[in-house]
């Protein structure tokens, strides 16, 4: 009996160790690999396949395929069977390349299409307030490998997670010559003469280089005559071209973090790497001159082409002159503030302007008591609120680039001298002003006499209300989706809002929410979550309790300061063996989260450090707020307390503070609770009569 089962194990190993086939044959066997192998299959590549050579296949995914945008696949699709074979080949090495090897190190290799792949890794970062790393990814032209070293019989296949562009056989001073360069190429010619070696670079076989490329509609924004002006004085000229590229480096949007830094052509002016964690929008600052890249990764014979919407260097505009050729809105309402502000945005230096999108302003413009075309008091303080003091700059990517809110810096404000807090956190930095929230969409914006930075929200000017405010932040989604399971949520709506404003709620389903950062801090400081929130106890499948309706009218709106747990705030609570119990219960469980809502307005900005007060809230408890410093706040119940995160954030009805945990009590499960259901407060204590009346409440 003994014997037998050694030899079933045996059996089983050998089983486990066999070989699974030729690359061809786990191609065309392999899930999620179907496009790429349907390509394979239609040319004379499966031969090579099937054969005994060793090979190192790179093939994208079928989701790879899927997403690609509708051009390009029409182009993929409309392929004639040369251009296939000339496709497939590229991603098809005649060696062994193995992850962890030398040949990941910023190396380029030649595929059998005789074309060259650039292959590199990098340890991924996630973010927190200190920086922390994540496993090492290795990339081939910008794909990043998802899947390593699928062994076959000859050789191995490694599954990327995007198609990348194949490589030209023309070098980035060959792609630059193309018609729509062509005014990049007249500042070229003017170098030809005495600074060649300048353009040597870009077409150079031997070296590598990552070139950034203004597009002839970027150049064409410069005003003919400096364009001309600068073409006659080439020794400044050079120095403006030398920050267009990165020697030695072939470096793909995908790759790189947030604020990575690299030298340029030019030593004085750094390459410095803005991504949008939201939008994935990728901009590049170089020599204090932020450009949007318009088309990315172009690869060529010596390293990477992007295409770029603004000359790095070279500023030509004024602070109102790139204003109004950028931000229509904001230039109007500039024009209707008063001529002492236009006339400050020419002043020759110290200008630095926040200036929000034509997307920032369409949120307020038809909000209630809000008119930017007659109320001259409100665009002066829209318009001042966001201009700094003079020589009160501020560098986005000169900030720290690991931080959080704590580590906020602050500037002053032309408009009585109210305080602006800058910060990094969620791999973007955002402005807080006029108790209005904004992410930087577009920074360091040079102008000849400052710095624009354009932000997505209007400060001074609530453009949410509390329950729009908590489902639009994302890592207050997981939050809002227990809010609305107990109720809460339609008692938290300003009724002078549509309520067809929130999406619908198939919106913020499992399929919704993408968990991207990692946060292994159970002290929760930071504002993300700890894992996937929808497990098979998460809220969208928890008891839910009937709405307690809503709070006011279009004529009394009810006014609220509610503390609102973040997303890992509600994960943590939610593995205790107590707040499960409680999110079991959504009538207690509302009982809890209105503990953390209070009637009217709480500012903390307006408290005293070592300052401590007391406040009923919602539920009937009292509540006490302890300001133990500029930067720590706390929320006390009992023995439960929660640092605030985030505060002061202005809604239309109210003010939420983003804090760090729940505050429940070991009785929450068995206290009578019958009391709160019933508990009134005075009218007064709740209304509000205009959005414009909060405005000014506000920032005063």
């Amino acid at each position: 009996m003994l014997s037998s089962c050694l030899i079933f194990l045996v059996f089983l190993r050998g089983g486990l160790f066999q070989d699974q086939g030729n690359i061809n044959h786990i191609l065309t066997s392999t899930p999620g690999l179907s496009r790429f192998a349907a390509i394979v299959q239609s040319t004379d590549v499966k031969l090579l396949l099937d054969g005994a050579s060793q090979f190192t296949v790179f093939a994208f995914n079928d989701t790879a395929y899927n997403e690609l945008p509708a051009s390009r696949k029409a182009e993929l699709n409309a392929m004639s069977q040369t251009d296939k074979d000339s496709f497939i080949r590229f991603f098809i090495v005649s060696a062994r390349v193995v992850t962890g090897s030398s040949q990941f190190s910023d190396q380029y290799i030649d595929t059998i299409s005789s074309r060259r792949m650039f292959l590199s890794q990098k340890t991924r970062t996630y973010w927190s307030s200190t920086g922390s790393t994540g496993p090492t990814a290795y990339y081939a032209n910008g794909a990043m490998l998802i899947r390593e070293g699928i062994q076959a019989t000859n050789g191995l296949i490694h599954v990327l997670d995007r198609i990348p562009m194949v490589t030209t056989s023309g070098t980035a001073y060959d792609y630059l010559s193309k018609p729509e360069f062509s005014i990049f190429n007249d500042l070229l010619k003017a170098l030809y003469t005495n600074h060649y070696d300048v353009i040597r670079p870009m077409a150079d076989t031997q070296n590598t280089i990552t070139l950034f490329l203004p597009s002839n509609t970027a150049l064409s924004l410069i005003p003919a005559n400096k364009r001309l002006q600068l073409m006659g004085q080439p020794n400044e000229l050079k120095e403006y071209i030398k920050m267009h590229y990165i020697s030695g480096k072939v470096i793909f949007t995908s790759i790189v973090d947030n604020n990575q830094k690299f030298p340029s052509g030019n030593p004085n002016a750094q390459i410095v790497f803005r991504q949008a964690s939201s939008t994935y929008d990728t901009y590049v600052i170089g020599g204090d001159v932020s450009a949007a890249v318009l088309q990315g990764n172009i690869t060529v014979f010596n390293g990477v082409v992007h295409v770029i919407d603004r000359i790095f260097g070279y500023a030509y505009f004024t602070a109102m002159e790139q204003i109004n050729a950028d931000a229509q809105t904001m230039a109007s309402v500039v024009a209707r503030s008063s001529a002492e502000v236009s006339n400050e945005m020419t002043q020759p230096s110290g200008v630095t302007v926040l200036v929000p999108t034509e997307q920032a302003f369409s949120y307020i413009r038809n909000l209630y008591g809000v008119n930017l075309n007659q109320n001259q008091t409100l665009t002066y303080m829209i318009v001042t609120l966001h201009m700094l003091q003079r020589g009160e700059t501020f560098v986005v990517s000169n900030l720290p680039v690991y931080g959080d809110y704590r580590s906020r810096q602050y500037r002053r404000s032309r408009y009585n001298q109210n305080v602006i807090s800058i910060y990094n956190e969620r791999n973007e930095t955002w402005v807080q002003g006029g108790y209005v929230k904004a992410k930087i969409v577009r920074p360091d914006v040079k102008v000849t006499n400052g710095y624009l930075q354009y932000i997505d929200a209007v400060l001074g000017v609530p453009n949410k209300d509390i329950a729009n405010l908590i489902y639009y932040d994302d890592w207050l989604l997981r939050t809002y989706l227990f809010i609305d399971n107990v109720g809460l949520a339609d008692f938290l709506k300003d009724p002078r809002f549509d309520a067809t404003r929130l999406p619908p709620r198939g919106n913020v389903d499992s399929s919704y929410y993408q968990n991207q950062l990692l946060n292994n801090n159970v002290q929760n400081p930071y504002q993300y979550t700890t894992r996937n929130p929808y497990l098979q106890s998460g809220s969208n499948n928890m008891p839910t309790a009937d709405s307690m309706g809503q709070c006011g009218s279009i004529s009394s709106v009810c006014q609220f300061s509610f503390f609102v747990p973040n997303g890992t705030a509600i994960d943590l609570f939610q593995m205790t063996t107590s707040g499960f119990r409680l999110m079991q219960d959504p009538e207690r469980f509302r009982f809890v989260l209105r503990r953390m809502l209070f009637p009217g307005l709480i500012f903390l900005d307006m408290m005293q450090a070592g300052e401590r007060r007391s406040y009923r809230a919602h539920n009937g408890d009292i509540v006490n707020i302890v300001k133990e410093s500029d930067t720590v706040v706390r929320l006390v119940y009992g023995s439960s307390q929660a640092e605030v995160l985030t505060p002061d954030l202005g809604a239309t009805n109210g003010v939420i503070h983003i804090v760090s945990a729940v505050l429940s009590q070991p009785d929450d499960m068995t206290r009578d609770i019958s009391h709160a259901a019933r508990l009134l407060f005075p009218v007064w204590s709740y209304l509000l009569l205009t959005v414009s009346s909060l405005v000014f409440t506000l920032i005063v």
